[in-house]
């Protein structure tokens, strides 16, 4: 009897163990095996060959690869920060508003398509009729011509990113901001502390596990940005805007070259499980 309850939990555990099976472990191994072959769809008579690591080793050679991976760290690093201090800012007016229109309204960004948010964006910044670049010009009296300035489009897709995620975080924040119990804030405000001490030596420790959560979750999300990237600016201009993902795709769908976009993505996983391992034992050692 006792073998049959310690089999219950393998039971209902079985279809999850297969859908990572099959929809995450197999195509991983077969994206490894790829890696270490020469698949290139411009060469279609080229005999497919075993070449070990030469793909590994030509990515790291490639002139390009450094740039990319710059991009994709000033992108996440920027998109990390933003995404703390608007969704920590609008949890706590989340938490103090009462209507629900307005709180409707804050968190509107996170219901619209990445798609339409690209769009919104590029209809404001379009230099001859965009509303942003119509005050810019009243402002400076020149046009916003963003899409020559590398550094511009990429900030421009950074904010753009970050409007439409923020308002996720600012959920898990207000979650957490309400498990915060009350008779903490009574009493530091018996001990007359001002609301920033208040924030900083109350909140902020109670919600650690959630500030912790956060930081993981939208390091991977900016890490993976690609679809507003893609629709804003193509990677463009010169590349200013072209992160990790972007030129994976590039060299898969654009170059065709299989086994080296293959090399390209295992790099990517490996390097995001590593980083995720890591910050999640430096949490435990810290705690």
């Amino acid at each position: 009897m006792k073998s049959k309850e310690r089999l219950y939990p393998l039971f209902f555990l079985t279809p999850l163990f297969l859908i990572i099976i099959i929809f995450w472990l197999y195509p991983f191994l077969y994206e490894v095996y790829l890696s270490f072959l020469n698949i290139d769809l411009y060469k279609p008579f080229q005999k497919i060959e075993y070449v070990g690591l030469e793909n590994y080793i030509k990515i790291f050679k490639d002139p390009n690869f450094g740039s990319v991976v710059y991009v994709s760290i000033v992108y996440t690093f920027l998109f990390t920060i933003g995404q703390i201090l608007a969704g920590i800012g609008i949890a706590l007016i989340l938490k103090r508003l009462t209507n629900r229109f307005i709180k409707s309204v804050l968190i509107s960004p996170f219901a619209i398509s990445t798609t339409v948010v690209s769009l919104l964006f590029l209809w404001m910044l379009q230099p001859e009729y965009g509303i942003i670049s119509y005050f810019w010009y009243l402002l400076t009296g020149s046009r916003l011509l963003w899409m020559t300035n590398g550094t511009a489009a990429l900030f421009v897709t950074i904010i753009g990113y970050t409007w439409k995620y923020f308002p996720l975080k600012a959920l898990i924040f207000l979650a957490a901001l309400e498990g915060v119990p009350i008779s903490l804030y009574e009493a530091a405000k018996v001990d007359g502390a001002t609301s920033i001490q208040t924030f900083f030596n109350i909140t902020l420790p109670s919600i650690k596990p959630t500030f912790s959560i956060v930081v993981l979750l939208s390091i991977i999300q900016g890490s993976h940005c690609f679809d507003i990237i893609y629709i804003m600016t193509s990677g463009g201009p010169a590349m200013a805007t072209t992160n990790y993902v972007i030129y994976l795709y590039q060299t898969m769908f654009q170059y065709h070259k299989v086994s080296y976009a293959s090399a390209l993505s295992v790099i990517l996983l490996v390097v995001e499980m590593v980083l995720a391992i890591f910050y999640l034992k430096m949490l435990k050692v810290k705690e």
